[in-house]
């Protein structure tokens, strides 16, 4: 794990949807990819950068993590989705 991953960070999602394992976190909005998956400490956002179409969808591919998530400024209707046996885990709100 980098350092940069072991300390609170805000991430958002880059590069629309996608599994949220997969490398589409950034520091920034609309920035790079950080090669940081959220975890608890993290506040995880997705905002008018995260998604450039409708019809995509972020996967809970495996037991998933974060402080809290806003949705707030998210644009083309994207959606969470992981099956009844996936969960995402937040300390505090969604």
């Amino acid at each position: 794990m980098d350092n940069e991953c072991a300390y609170p960070k805000k991430s958002l999602l880059v590069k629309n949807g996608g599994n949220w394992t997969d490398n589409h976190w950034s520091l920034t909005s609309g920035g790079v990819s950080s090669g940081c998956i959220p975890t608890l400490i993290d506040n995880v956002f997705f905002d008018a950068n995260s998604f450039s179409g409708g019809g995509q969808t972020v996967t809970i591919n495996l037991q998933s993590y974060c402080k809290n998530m806003n949705w707030t400024g998210a644009t083309n209707t994207p959606t969470l989705d992981g099956g009844s046996q996936l969960d995402v885990f937040m300390v505090h709100s969604l």
